[in-house]
């Protein structure tokens, strides 16, 4: 099935993949929920789009920045933030 790059279908499709992605690079566990989300910023010296991968977890959470917008964010990008993000791999 074709769709155009901006559908919700195609954010859905690409939210999913990095959710899965994230799962495994964050080590979650069954009580723990990953999410990914596009942050829109205005402020200056701020990327104007980033997409944030979060892992929750009781007592904390973990998550890497990627300063792409959602549908622009490939696996490279997201084992890249993890390798370079020391906090991806400590609590907050």
């Amino acid at each position: 099935m074709l769709f155009h790059k901006d559908s919700e279908l195609a954010r859905a499709e690409v939210s999913r993949r990095l959710k899965v992605l994230a799962w495994t690079l964050f080590g979650a566990e069954e009580s723990d929920a990953v999410v990914v989300g596009e942050l829109r910023f205005t402020e200056p010296g701020c990327p104007p789009v980033e997409t944030v991968l979060a892992l929750l977890r009781p007592g904390g959470h973990l998550q890497v920045k990627i300063d792409e917008p959602l549908l622009d964010v490939v696996e490279s990008d997201v084992r890249e933030a993890f390798l370079a993000d020391e906090h991806a791999r400590h609590d907050s």
